[in-house]
């Protein structure tokens, strides 16, 4: 998952294409790219079913209007394994300002993505497709693809389609069904190319309406008279600020509390198995430990959004990680408190429970800065 904002910008090219290419693949591209180029409005209902990596399950609709900027509206519901929904939210933005109800505890958080409330928009993903928000030629980056696959048609929810298949840059397969007759978007699914983390999803939507007018209250939520507020850009999260109190287990089952580590330098690492920079770099959030261990420091990798096969020892030793400790944040709700929308990401807590860095893990100079936080700190 990304930092997540609503911010695409499109480089248009015109490119020929290379021999290894699909020719058919790309004429339906370019029909898609025409008839998208031609909308305003997007509605639709979705179904969306992920296992491994992105296990879930997900139902709702979802609102788009280009006509005055962008407005953006996602009914969320999550689907518990009896089958019942366990959460359901309503997700706004039009491209800054965020806002996030959560009707199943009665919430409403919201902020804009300069005030750092961007990771908001987290779980929207699971609902939208991102080239309906590219102001034209959405699939023109691909045109220079040679993955691109031309797969026949078949039918999704009953709408005949052409699959067009091409891999993501993490070398996943992806597969999109695009209308044999109107040429939009009706799904995708996924592939993951990773054995250790097997997964994928399938995404599928029904009851599209497309250039239908929007009307303005259909992009406002409904509140309650006891709703709960949280505006996010109050609560900051960044160096020099209180880092949020959290309560983890690690793999004996042990709870590990911010409230037991006071006194104390702690180095969190979020991460999961899919997501190739994390695994770059936790060789060295390892080593890191292993040079401080005598020091009154504390290094934990964060496990988040992970596949629930995983056997993460295994992983650890494949991985020749000797050091490595792992917390476990299988809800996501400590990742969410640092306001986590992109993994990894490295925080060090100070000896006073301020944060002293909070910073992406795939910035090249992470570790250099992080022993030099470690030096200035430590007796």
């Amino acid at each position: 998952m990304k930092r997540l904002t609503i911010a695409i910008s499109v480089c248009f090219l015109f490119i020929i294409p290379s021999k290894a290419q699909d020719a058919k693949a790309l004429e339906i591209l370019n029909k898609v790219n025409a008839s998208l180029n031609q909308l305003k409005t997007f509605q639709y209902d979705y179904t969306y079913e992920g296992w491994g990596k992105v296990a879930g399950k997900f139902d709702g609709t979802v609102k788009i209007s280009k006509e005055q900027g962008l407005q953006l509206r996602v009914d969320l519901n999550t689907i518990g394994a009896n089958g019942k929904y366990k959460k359901q939210e309503s997700i706004y933005t039009n491209g800054d300002s965020l806002r996030v109800l959560d009707k199943t505890d009665n919430k409403l958080r919201y902020g804009t993505a300069s005030g750092g409330s961007a990771y908001l928009m987290s779980y929207a993903w699971y609902a939208v497709f991102r080239e309906h928000l590219i102001p034209a030629d959405p699939f023109a980056k691909n045109f220079s693809d040679s993955t691109l696959k031309y797969e026949g048609i078949e039918k999704i929810k009953g709408k005949e389609c052409h699959v067009v298949s091409m891999n993501n840059p993490w070398g996943d397969r992806n597969f999109w069904y695009f209308g044999t007759s109107d040429y939009q978007v009706y799904g995708q699914r996924q592939e993951n190319n990773q054995k250790e983390v097997e997964g994928g999803f399938k995404f599928e939507m029904t009851s599209l309406k497309v250039n239908e007018s929007i009307a303005p209250d259909q992009f406002l939520f409904i509140l309650s008279k006891d709703v709960s507020k949280s505006n996010e850009n109050e609560r900051i999260i960044a160096v020099g600020k209180k880092a949020p109190e959290w309560t983890l287990q690690n793999g004996a089952n042990e709870n590990i509390s911010s409230r037991d580590l006071k006194g104390k330098i702690v180095v969190l690492d979020f991460w999961a198995s899919w997501c190739a920079p994390c695994w770059q770099i936790m060789p060295a959030v390892d080593k890191i430990k292993s040079d401080y261990a005598t020091k009154n420091v504390e290094v934990f990798g964060v496990n988040v959004w992970e596949n629930p096969k995983l056997e993460i020892d295994q992983y650890l030793v494949k991985k020749k990680l000797n050091h490595y400790e792992v917390l476990f944040d299988k809800e996501a709700v400590v990742a969410e408190s640092f306001k986590i929308g992109s993994l990894p990401l490295i925080v060090i807590i100070g000896t006073d429970g301020n944060i002293l860095y909070h910073n992406s893990g795939a910035d090249r100079e992470f570790d250099k800065n992080i022993r030099k936080i470690l030096d200035q700190e430590v007796d």
